[in-house]
């Protein structure tokens, strides 16, 4: 195994270009690598406690919901029994129109349309 001055001259050029990539490239990707992880962290953790922050509004809300349920009961009217019962005789029932007032009613709409017709269709 013949070692000649090639064999160091490489091992000091890749030394001196692993220096220049870590030192120029090699730190600012770790440092951006950090900081983006530190970021992702920090956003994990505001969305760990919005989620609580919605769970107790969802249970306060099913809560106040529950209490004012309870209070509806308790001011909730007493129906009499006697005024549940519909009397027959309330009961609203339609009126038979006149004869009169039908043909009267029909021949004032039959001229309307005659009207509106008829200036429809006088236009030139």
């Amino acid at each position: 195994m013949i070692i000649n001055a090639t064999f160091f001259v490489q091992m000091i050029n890749f030394a001196i270009a692993y220096i220049a990539l870590d030192r120029i490239l090699l730190r600012a990707v770790v440092k951006d690598i950090q900081t983006q992880s530190q970021q992702d962290r920090a956003l994990t953790a505001q969305l760990e406690k919005t989620q609580k922050r919605i769970e107790e509004l969802k249970k306060q809300e099913v809560t106040q919901w529950r209490e004012w349920q309870n209070i509806f009961k308790l001011k909730l009217p007493q129906l009499n029994q006697q005024s549940a019962v519909i009397n027959e005789e309330l009961i609203l029932k339609p009126e038979e129109p006149d004869k009169s007032k039908v043909g009267r009613m029909r021949n004032e709409i039959a001229g309307i349309i005659v009207k509106r017709v008829g200036a429809f269709h006088d236009r030139p």
